[in-house]
C-alpha cells in the first residue's frame, strides 16, 4: 500500500509540476556600425587574443555596399576588445586604397612561421584607370609582440601600415575580387600559404581582364618593419587553365589536406579541385553535381565523427535552403542531403561558422541567411547540431533558428563563432555584408550567446483570464522569473527589450502553450546593467513590462 501511495504521489506531482526547458539565445548589439562605418563591415576574425592580455578580442573590416557616404570607399579594419563589461574599439588602419567593393576576404594565419600572429585582408578591387588602376588585393598586418594592441606597422602619424602587400597581378584594369581568403600549407612545407577564390571571374568588364578563379601565393618573409621586401610567389592560378577558363564566379573555396576546392557558381553544380601532387599544383577536371544550390562562403571544414577525415559541410546558396555533407574520396567528392531550413522560411543560406554553442561536445554549424521577398523571414541566423551516430544519416541533425527579425531584410552573411566571455560556450558575432530589400544601409553588429530557458507549469489550475506579473526578483542579478497564465491553449511569445526598443531575447519564440500557469526564469548574466522590458503575447492579449537588472 505504502509503495502504491508514493507510486501515486510521483504521478501527481509530475502531472501538477511540468518542467520544460529550451535554449534561448540574447541578442545584443554590440556595435553600432554608423559610429564607425557608413555601410558596416564585411569580414570577421572573431575569439583571438593576440596581444595574449588575457581578453579576447575580434577583427571587422569594413565594406562599400551603395557607394555612400564617401568614406565607405575606402577600405578600413579596426580591432574590438572586451574589457569585462562591453567591446573596447582599441586599434584600426586606413589604407591608400582609394576605392573597394564588396564582400571583402579577412582571416588570420602565420605566413612566415616567427610566432606572430596575422590579418590576412583581401579588399574587393573597385577599379579605375586613373585613381585606382591597380590596387594591393592581399595585405598582411603582423602582431609586432610588444604588447599593445597594435597590428601593423606604425606610419609615425599614428596610423598603420601591412608589414606586406602585393597587387596580386602586374596589369592594370585587371578584374579580380578575392572574397573567401584562407591561410593554409597545403603544399606540406612548413609554411603557409594565402589561398583565395575570385568572385569576378566570370564577368570581365570592357577593355579588362578577368578568369582568375583561384589563386594560391607564397610570400617570402613578413617583415616586421614592412618596407615591401617580401618576395611574393604565385604558386597557381586558374587564369588560363583549361579545367576552369569560362566556368564563371567563385563565391567559396576550402582545403582539405593538399586539395584546395573552388565552388562554381555554374548550372552543374561542380566543384573545381586543385592538387598539390607532391611537386606542384595541378587542376583537376570538374567533378559535377556536389554543390547543388552552389555555395555563398557557406560551407566548413569539419570532423564531424572524430574520426580525423575532414568533411565540408555547406548551405545552398539557391533555394531551396538545404544543407549538404561533402565527402572526399581520392580525387572525387561524394554529396549528400542533410537538412533543409525551407521550413523554418529561410530561402537561401549565406556565410557560416562553427562551434559549440552549448557546450554539450556536439558541434554546431551557424548560417547567416539572404532576405529574397516579402514571403522569407527576415534576418534568419541558423543553427545545426550534430546528434552524433552516422554523419551520412539526416536524422543524427537537428535544426533551428536562432536569431530572426533583427533587422529588415539584409544578407547575414559575415558570422564568427568563438568562446567570448570565458564560459564554457561559444558565441556568435554576426552582421550583413549586404542590405537586401527593406533594409537599412548601415547594420549594426550583434551578439547572440545561448541562455538556457526553464519554462515551468506550476500547478494543474485554469486561471479565469489571461495575467502576466511583475518580474520576481525586481531588482534582479543575474536571475528573475516571469509568470504568467492563459485561460486557454494559445499561441505564446515571450521577448525581452532593452529600454531603446532592441529585442535582446526570445524566451518563448511564439509556440503553441496549453491554458494554465507558467514560470518563466529568464537569466541575463551577459546583459549590462538596465531597464529591460518584457513583452507577453498570448492570442489578442499584450502585455509590457519593465524589470531592472542590475549588477
Amino acid at each position: 500500500m505504502n509503495r502504491l501511495m508514493t507510486l501515486f504521489s510521483i504521478l501527481l506531482v509530475l502531472f501538477v509540476v511540468q518542467i520544460q526547458a529550451q535554449q534561448t539565445f540574447n541578442r545584443t548589439t554590440i556595435i553600432n556600425s554608423i559610429q564607425y562605418e557608413g555601410n558596416g563591415f564585411g569580414g570577421i576574425v572573431a575569439g583571438v587574443d593576440f596581444d595574449n592580455d588575457g581578453n579576447k578580442e575580434f577583427y571587422l573590416c569594413n565594406t562599400n555596399t551603395v557607394d555612400s557616404p564617401p568614406e565607405v570607399l575606402i577600405p578600413r579594419i579596426y580591432k574590438f576588445e572586451w574589457n569585462g563589461t562591453s567591446w573596447d574599439s582599441v586599434w584600426a588602419a586606413v589604407t591608400d586604397i582609394p576605392l573597394q567593393n564588396t564582400w571583402p576576404g579577412l582571416t588570420t594565419g602565420d605566413l612566415d612561421g616567427d610566432g606572430r600572429p596575422e590579418l590576412i585582408w583581401t579588399p574587393i578591387n573597385y577599379l579605375d584607370l586613373t585613381t585606382n588602376p591597380n590596387p594591393k588585393r592581399i595585405l598582411v598586418y603582423e602582431y609586432p609582440g610588444d604588447g599593445s594592441d597594435d597590428m601593423g606597422v606604425s606610419d609615425g602619424f599614428g596610423g598603420f601600415l601591412p608589414n606586406a602587400s602585393t597587387t596580386i597581378v602586374s596589369q592594370d584594369n585587371f578584374e579580380l575580387r578575392p572574397c573567401r581568403v584562407i591561410a593554409s600549407d597545403v603544399d606540406n612545407d612548413g609554411k603557409q600559404e594565402v589561398i583565395f577564390c575570385d568572385r569576378r571571374a566570370g564577368q570581365p568588364p570592357s577593355g579588362g581582364f578577368a578568369d582568375y578563379h583561384v589563386g594560391i601565393f607564397s610570400v617570402s618573409d613578413i617583415p616586421d618593419l614592412g618596407g615591401g621586401t617580401e618576395t611574393w610567389t604565385e604558386e597557381f592560378t586558374g587564369l588560363q587553365d583549361l579545367n576552369f577558363t569560362g566556368t564563371g564566379n567563385k563565391w567559396d573555396i576550402n582545403v582539405l589536406g593538399n586539395y584546395v576546392y573552388v565552388w562554381g557558381s555554374d548550372a552543374n553544380a561542380s566543384i573545381f579541385p586543385v592538387k598539390f601532387n607532391g611537386t606542384n599544383y595541378e587542376s583537376l577536371a570538374p567533378i559535377p553535381g556536389v554543390a547543388a544550390g552552389n555555395s555563398f562562403k557557406g560551407s566548413q571544414v569539419v570532423d564531424l565523427d572524430g574520426n580525423s577525415v575532414k568533411e565540408i559541410i555547406y548551405g545552398a546558396w539557391f533555394a531551396p535552403a538545404k544543407v549538404y555533407l561533402v565527402q572526399p574520396n581520392g580525387d572525387n567528392l561524394t554529396s549528400l542531403e542533410i537538412a533543409d531550413f525551407t521550413p523554418l522560411k529561410a530561402a537561401r543560406i549565406v556565410g557560416s561558422g562553427q562551434g559549440d554553442l552549448d557546450s554539450d561536445g556536439k558541434l554546431d554549424i551557424v548560417f547567416g541567411t539572404r532576405w529574397v521577398d516579402a514571403t522569407t523571414a527576415n534576418s534568419l541566423v541558423l543553427r545545426l547540431e550534430y546528434q552524433g551516430g552516422d554523419i551520412t544519416n539526416p536524422a543524427n541533425y537537428v535544426t533551428s533558428v536562432i536569431d530572426s527579425g533583427s533587422v529588415p531584410g539584409a544578407e547575414m552573411d559575415v558570422i564568427g563563432v568563438a568562446n567570448l566571455d570565458g564560459d564554457t560556450d561559444d558565441e556568435i558575432i554576426v552582421t550583413a555584408g549586404y542590405p537586401r530589400g527593406p533594409a537599412p544601409d548601415v547594420i549594426d553588429v550583434f551578439y547572440l550567446d545561448w541562455n538556457f530557458t526553464a519554462i515551468e507549469r506550476e500547478n494543474n489550475q485554469i486561471p479565469d483570464a489571461f495575467y502576466v506579473q511583475q518580474n520576481y526578483p525586481n531588482p534582479f542579478n543575474p536571475t528573475t522569473n516571469i509568470k504568467f497564465g492563459i485561460k486557454e491553449a494559445s499561441n505564446v511569445d515571450l521577448r525581452i527589450y532593452d529600454i531603446l526598443g532592441n529585442e535582446v531575447a526570445v524566451l518563448i519564440d511564439n509556440r503553441v502553450m496549453n491554458a494554465g500557469s507558467y514560470n518563466v526564469t529568464f537569466e541575463a548574466r551577459n546583459l549590462a546593467s538596465g531597464t529591460y522590458i518584457y513583452t507577453i503575447r498570448s492570442g489578442e492579449n499584450v502585455v509590457s513590462k519593465k524589470m531592472q537588472l542590475i549588477k
